[in-house]
């Protein structure tokens, strides 16, 4: 898992010094947001984040707090090859696994951040979704 971290954040960082950062990003990083909805492959988890506040700073730092754990990830909101990304990582096995992507952005607002992840091959593509409202 360590090795998922170390290669996300060079990831990301390559990402970042090649894109621009979408000026909105402020809109995220501000006030608590819950999952709404999480969807991989059309199943339905949602439930697993159940309980969980979502606080994406502005330091690019994201903290999921449920009770009295607190797990700590990144994240960036990217411009790449013309659409907008919103790359998120945990350093954390188990549910914050699926989440840990470079999502396309659908859609955002003060309310609602909408994000897709595409994957697989022509013969068997997946669609993981991701929302966050408050």
């Amino acid at each position: 898992m360590k090795t998922f971290y170390v290669l996300f954040l060079a990831s990301s960082m390559s990402l970042i010094v090649s894109c621009s950062k979408d000026d909105e990003s402020t809109i995220v990083a501000s006030g608590g947001w819950k999952v709404t909805l999480y969807s991989e492959d059309g199943k339905n988890s949602t439930s697993s984040f159940t309980g969980y506040t979502f606080d994406f700073k502005s330091n690019d730092v994201v903290t999921a707090v449920k009770n009295s754990e607190v797990i700590t990830g990144l994240w960036k909101e990217v411009v790449d090859s013309g659409r907008t990304k919103f790359v998120l990582g945990f350093n954390k096995t188990g549910i914050f696994d699926g989440i840990s992507e470079d999502w396309t952005l659908v859609s955002k607002s003060d309310t609602s951040i909408k994000l897709s992840h595409t994957s697989g091959n022509s013969s068997n593509i997946g669609v993981d979704i991701l929302e966050f409202g408050r």
